[in-house]
């Protein structure tokens, strides 16, 4: 049994993991890193980011 495709992350196309413009890879904050958005769930992160003096997302 399969993910549903609708229910995929779109921000990391399900693989859980994002990377900015230098590649460097975190967590996919939208998700959570599960690669997978339920409907009616959140999205939101549950805590504030953290990023270094170049804006990096810090993990």
């Amino acid at each position: 049994m399969g993910v549903n495709r609708e229910h995929i992350c779109k921000a990391c196309d399900g693989t859980g993991m994002l990377s900015d413009d230098e590649n460097w890879k975190y967590s996919c904050s939208v998700c959570d890193g599960e690669g997978v958005v339920m409907p009616g769930e959140s999205t939101s992160p549950s805590a504030p980011l953290s990023v270094d003096e170049m804006n990096r997302y810090l993990d």
